[in-house]
């Protein structure tokens, strides 16, 4: 069985709020763009797979939404909860099945038409802490303190990643927040959890993002030359581990390594994709250069 390799992406631009775009809106957009930038039509396509969340899309089965927008009708279809890489990374496992040899991935979000504090609470425990009152937000402050003080990070040090982040945005046309910032200004930014800074966090963002992935004969005929996904990691946490924000950094200093060490191929490049609430996330998983 050959591999499986990206022919084709599309994103939106994102944005703080898009009022005059509807779910369906923003993933019809991305499908179509992904697909000419493959050099395929929908017929070219055997499966399927659509990433989104019922809390911030605020429905049950949140896929059924979109599922004419990406041209799903009479194909295999699978639905991910919440993850876009985690679609990619399923997208590519169907691929590998030997069942097909094309898949569309596509992800939506609208987080301007949730409550973010109310909507992440909902991922702790519900007998044990989630009464805590913690959100995506409070519980990367606390992961990112204990990150800091395990291995003498200093708040300027995780400003360097917003720093960096925020220059790279400026290549990118679709970007949110482009922008040339200074550890300064960082630093004097609103606090929001504690070390968390504004200019720390990720922004409430609104859009969409496709991918095209192939195998054999069907990535080699794409309009452009495929990117080979040669490894799929993959890791996720127990239950329960995202309430103990010291497990990830004192296993890693048990074991002797960096939390945010990989194992590096020199002759490919390395993709990665978390999400990130704070800058010292990005630090922790080596993702600053």
């Amino acid at each position: 069985m050959e591999g499986v390799a990206v022919v084709g992406v599309a994103q939106t631009k994102f944005e703080r709020r898009k009022r005059n775009e509807t779910f369906a809106d923003l993933v019809y957009e991305v499908t179509v763009k992904a697909l000419e930038d493959a050099g395929m039509t929908i017929r070219d396509v055997e499966n399927v797979v659509t990433v989104s969340n019922d809390f911030w899309d605020g429905r049950t089965i949140s896929s059924m939404a979109v599922q004419d927008a990406c041209g799903s009708r009479h194909k295999d279809i699978s639905t991910v909860e919440g993850d876009g890489l985690f679609g990619v990374l399923y997208g590519a496992m169907r691929i590998l099945s030997g069942s097909f040899s094309t898949t569309l991935v596509v992800a939506h979000h609208k987080g301007s038409e949730g409550r973010m504090p109310l909507i992440t609470n909902a991922m702790f425990d519900p007998v044990y802490t989630r009464m805590v009152g913690l959100d995506s937000l409070t519980s990367a402050a606390l992961q990112a303190r204990v990150y800091m003080d395990a291995f003498g990070v200093t708040e300027e040090q995780c400003a360097l990643v917003s720093v960096q982040n925020h220059g790279n945005a400026r290549a990118n046309p679709f970007a949110q927040l482009p922008l040339d910032l200074t550890v300064a200004d960082v630093m004097a930014s609103p606090v929001l959890s504690d070390p968390i800074k504004l200019l720390d966090a990720c922004p409430v963002s609104d859009g969409a993002a496709a991918a095209v992935l192939a195998s054999g004969d069907s990535a080699r005929k794409a309009r452009k030359k495929p990117v080979w996904l040669r490894r799929l990691p993959s890791r996720r946490p127990r239950s329960g581990q995202v309430a103990r924000p010291a497990a990830g950094c004192t296993q890693s200093l048990r074991n002797g390594r960096h939390p945010g060490s990989l194992p590096r191929n020199r002759r490919c490049g390395t993709l990665r994709r978390l999400h990130l609430p704070g800058t010292s996330l990005a630090r922790r998983h080596g993702l600053l250069r």
